[in-house]
């Protein structure tokens, strides 16, 4: 038992350095979706302190503390899912309509208000007798807050999923920004919560293992959402992301743009790319690449999509990609490293430009570079 109250603490630790970082880091990171990470950090830190103070046999002296666990829990779900949709919307602002959220905290309180009005004698007794046999337990004390978690924790997983199709059509650069760190996230909470649900169940008397658990998760987590920058920041809120992941019938239903149109200006977009290389910006997005063609963002995601067969990762990717196929083998340029290269042609980092070039080649830059200049007189 020491050695679980000792992981539990050192999880609480963790997760509260983890709220006070994401709460004072400010460059190129999304802060409302920091700040509710944060508040998720310390709801879990909260439930972690409830656990390391609160024993059944407190209860009988504040049995004010009854079913305190399950309010603590609630905000759980709704802080994971708002902190997805923070992260993959632009410009998400906290607005009133998101006070619907804490509806399961205020349904749960007004139902759990009428055994709060009993002489704490009554609620004492009702609450052993709940303990020695839980058939007897309110159905809503039993499956409420499991309902409510797991449902939302589904909820932003599918938000993560559609987010990993929609940003290839607004974005080249993936890195993080596929949020894919998060379905982990989503996963690990939920195997998490199971394994605490059992422990107090008794089915599972050994909690060692989830406390050793919750401080290998605590360090994870640390990791991650150090790394994970703003998604959007050079994204204008001049296009619906949502409508990017809708069927092109839909999607461009409203479009004025005939089919020779969009042959004209597939066209049009392929000459700038070859001409003006805009590719070469690194922070290159949908909607500045619309700016530079005075294009809205809509009609050029159908250029792309309908006259060229590709998505906006592709086709700005598939230039890069040439571009750095000549700057490997340029002997003007045979003292640059490959990670020199990859930011001459438009790459943000070594470890994408490696993915990315494999993806499109299926071999490595070094390894093309090493075969084409061999070749060269």
């Amino acid at each position: 038992m020491y050695i679980y109250s000792l992981c539990v603490g050192i999880t609480l630790t963790n997760l509260v350095m983890i709220a006070f970082l994401l709460l004072i880091l400010q460059e190129n990171r999304n802060r409302v979706a920091n700040r509710l990470l944060a508040l998720f950090c310390l709801n879990y830190a909260s439930i972690d302190a409830y656990e390391l103070i609160v024993s059944k046999n407190i209860y009988d002296a504040y049995p004010i503390l009854i079913e305190t666990d399950t309010l603590l829990l609630l905000p759980f779900g709704p802080l994971v899912y708002l902190y997805v949709q923070a992260m993959t919307q632009v410009r998400f602002k906290l607005q009133s309509r998101q006070l619907i959220h804490l509806l399961p905290i205020l349904v749960y309180g007004l139902w759990l208000l009428p055994f709060k009005l009993q002489p704490m004698a009554t609620q004492i007794a009702q609450f052993h007798h709940w303990l020695s046999d839980r058939r007897t337990a309110p159905l809503m004390t039993i499956y409420y807050s499991k309902g409510i978690i797991i449902g939302y924790l589904i909820s932003a997983y599918w938000l993560v999923h559609r987010h990993q199709r929609i940003v290839r059509q607004v974005l080249a650069a993936l890195d993080q920004n596929t949020l894919q760190w998060v379905k982990g996230l989503i996963w690990s909470l939920m195997i998490l919560y199971s394994i605490w649900v059992l422990n107090n169940e008794s089915w599972l008397p050994n909690r060692l293992y989830f406390g050793l658990a919750q401080v290998g998760f605590s360090y994870w987590l640390a990791y991650f959402v150090m790394n994970q920058k703003a998604i959007y920041t050079h994204v204008t809120p001049t296009i619906s992301l949502v409508s990017l992941d809708q069927p092109p019938s839909i999607r461009y239903r409203n479009s004025g743009l005939t089919s020779a149109d969009v042959r004209t200006l597939s066209e049009r977009v392929s000459q700038f790319m070859r001409s003006e290389k805009p590719f070469l910006d690194k922070d290159l997005t949908l909607t500045t690449l619309a700016d530079q063609l005075s294009l809205s963002p809509t009609s050029l995601s159908q250029v792309l999509n309908e006259g060229v067969g590709a998505n906006f990762y592709s086709f700005v990717n598939r230039h890069r990609i040439e571009e750095s196929k000549h700057l490997l083998v340029d002997p003007t340029l045979a003292h640059y490293s490959i990670l020199g290269i990859a930011f001459e042609a438009g790459f943000n980092s070594k470890s994408t430009f490696n993915k990315t070039f494999r993806e499109f080649t299926g071999q490595s830059p070094s390894d093309y570079q090493k075969a084409h200049r061999s070749r060269l007189p």
